[in-house]
């Protein structure tokens, strides 16, 4: 679910769910419930579900603190309340499967499988009590997690800590979140692994937040995370966490290798902004080390990696190419109005501003005034280079869209690598507006929109044109958006790849095009109700390219309707595959590999009431389908299967 513009703008929480827990009575804002967080950290419509007594889905009809009601949605058992994968894990607990509540971690490992959760649904497991993470029963790769959530029951950290012994890995698990603390205590590298991902591939995320910790106790200097070569991306992401002299660790917790790279993300505000420790990555001459961090976030030491920049999402470092900077932040302000005749750095003038900017060797922040509300400011034609540590913003930071500025006709902004709260970046051009130079080796182009930021186009041109042979990333976060009402805002050549990472970001219809060859990868969150894949060119045939959405790991591709008489081989990934026969010929879909991708999901849908053409369905690699090497569709009315890989074969289930 998109965040609410205003909702809470001060608060950790970005969606409407607001967890887990025992009994009504423990609802947040309820009269005698000890979580009383007042408005707006509660709202008229949050959802919450409750596991004993009355069990079932609530919903908040009335947020008011000490006195809030919460009406039943949903419940009697049957699950959570529509959810589906949110789980409890409670060592100490009676096991009671039909409200996703467990006390046996092998059944719960069953229980988040992939093919017992709704498609592309990862799940949330929160720990009532301190557990030990078993070896027994563990397959080669470690526990599949299936992209999970790991949390704690209680809001305090370090009441509930899940503890990974040595031997014991835990495979394809995506965040750690709400108090949790995780210690781990390997003698060799690797405790988290992602097999689905091979090498050079889909970028390995694992992030830690809302007050959870991680804590690495080897006696070795063992780390928690292995890159494993040919180019790859490993993401570290702090956001809200705690670590630092409350959780020391004794080595590193990723350990990359020369070609590769890793992402320090660092999200937060003052005190309360995340933390990585001194030492959190090591790595020989030729890996890079790239940080996002909060405006105030400390960097962490890191011997061996040169040159670490004390600046806002995102800064560079690398052994093979040192940065350094020095002084603090300054802020340069543009205005429609009139300024005072003693601020030196507010300017009405932007090619004043730009001089002043090309003089200071600080990070600076540009901010955006403008004095009458739906009139836009306007930079002019020229070249402008921003660059590492510049970021852009409004004076005001709440409302998306409370600053807008138009780049006219001719003006190109190069290099921009952040957009801050309440700033729209209008493009109304017939070129290239926003444009980067080429990054170091190994490294991706990085732009950045902050919560209720924005980039639109009017203009008849693309904003980007992203036409080098490098990962162009933009992350979306809570209210930032990509809109248009002219031309595509991205245009990404054969041979590019776009990758969008949104959290509670919005990317409207129509705002990415590509030519045949171009690669294009949404990183979103399962329920994220803002991103739109209608994006014409983008719809997954095999002579143009792929919409991708990947909901935390998971990757999901939807085709276009195959008429009669279509042959369609499917791309890796979780497919929905829509045949749309009207009874003048077969259709034909051949599998892909199923050693390519263990645990692949495709959905291959009849939509219409069509009897008479076969949809015949075959694999890739000599591999079979239930034993058969075609596989036809029920011949009745929409009709529908899903096929699961098991490494080896594939499986028909309903």
């Amino acid at each position: 679910m998109s965040f609410v513009p205003g909702q809470r703008p001060w608060s950790q929480l970005n969606s409407n769910w607001q967890g887990i827990f025992n009994v009504v009575g423990e609802l947040p804002n309820v009269l005698g419930s000890s979580l009383q967080m007042g408005v707006p950290n509660v709202q008229l419509g949050d959802l919450a579900y409750v596991t004993t007594g009355v069990p079932g889905l609530y919903v908040c009809t009335s947020p008011t603190q000490g006195a809030a009601v919460w009406v039943l949605l949903s419940g009697g058992g049957g699950g959570t309340g529509g959810a589906g994968y949110d789980f409890v894990f409670d060592p100490l607990g009676v096991q009671n499967p039909a409200i996703n509540l467990y006390s046996v971690w092998a059944d719960l490992i069953t229980a988040i499988n992939p093919a017992n959760l709704p498609e592309g649904a990862p799940p949330v497991v929160t720990f009532r009590n301190n557990f030990t993470v078993p070896v027994a029963g563990m397959p080669v790769t470690g526990w599949p997690m299936n992209f999970a959530e790991l949390r704690s029951y209680t809001p305090a950290t370090g009441t509930v800590t899940l503890t990974i012994p040595d031997g014991v890995k835990l495979d394809m698990l995506s965040r750690i979140f709400d108090s949790l603390v995780v210690t781990c205590a390997p003698t060799t590298d690797g405790v988290f692994e992602f097999s689905l991902f091979p090498p050079g591939t889909t970028p390995r995320v694992l992030s830690v937040g809302l007050g959870a910790a991680l804590q690495n106790l080897t006696p070795n200097g063992s780390a928690l995370i292995l890159s494993p070569g040919g180019g790859t991306f490993v993401v570290l992401a702090s956001i809200l966490a705690q670590y630092g002299s409350g959780f020391p660790s004794t080595g590193p917790f990723v350990r990359t290798v020369a070609g590769d790279a890793v992402i320090g993300n660092v999200a937060g505000q003052g005190g309360l902004a995340g933390k990585l420790p001194d030492g959190w990555v090591v790595g020989p001459v030729g890996s890079s080390l790239v940080y996002q961090m909060a405006v105030d976030a400390t960097v962490p030491k890191t011997p061996g990696f040169l040159g670490a920049l004390a600046i806002p999402l995102p800064n560079t470092q690398s052994t093979t190419n040192p940065l350094a900077i020095k002084g603090a932040l300054r802020s340069l302000i543009f205005t429609d109005g009139v300024p005072d005749a003693w601020d030196t750095d507010t300017f009405t003038v932007w090619a004043d501003l730009y001089e002043v900017l090309l003089t200071l060797d600080v990070p600076v922040e540009i901010l955006f005034t403008q004095t009458v509300v739906g009139t836009p400011l306007h930079l002019p034609a020229g070249t402008w280079v921003m660059g590492s540590g510049i970021t852009w913003g409004a004076v005001k930071r709440l409302a998306t869209g409370e600053c807008s500025v138009y780049l006219d006709d001719g003006c190109v902004i190069q290099d921009l690598t952040e957009i801050r709260e309440g700033l729209s970046v209008v493009g109304n051009s017939t070129t290239p507006s926003l444009t980067f130079s080429a990054p170091p080796p190994g490294l991706p182009i990085i732009l950045v929109l902050r919560p209720g930021s924005a980039i639109a186009n009017v203009g008849a041109s693309p904003m980007i044109a992203h036409a080098v042979a490098d990962t162009l990333f933009i992350g979306l976060r809570s209210t930032a958006a990509l809109a248009n009402a002219g031309s595509a805002v991205v245009d990404v050549a054969g041979g590019s790849t776009l990758v969008i990472y949104g959290v509670g970001g919005d990317v409207q219809p129509s705002t990415i095009s590509g030519a045949v060859g171009a690669v294009c990868v949404m990183q979103c969150e399962t329920d994220e109700t803002g991103v739109s894949l209608v994006q014409p060119g983008w719809l997954g045939l095999p002579l143009g390219p792929a919409l991708v959405s990947t909901q935390r790991g998971r990757v999901n591709i939807q085709t276009a309707p195959l008429a009669s008489g279509a042959v369609y081989v499917v791309l890796n990934g979780s497919e929905f595959v829509r045949c749309a026969p009207t009874g003048i010929g077969a259709i034909t879909v051949t599998l892909p590999d199923p050693t390519l991708e263990p645990l692949q999901t495709i959905l291959i849908k009849k939509t219409t009431a069509d009897v008479i053409d076969a949809i015949n369905v075959s694999a890739a690699g000599g591999s079979t389908i239930d034993g058969v090497l075609v596989y036809p569709l029920p011949a009745t009315p929409f009709s529908m299967i899903r096929f699961v890989s098991d490494g080896v074969n594939w499986w028909a289930t309903s």
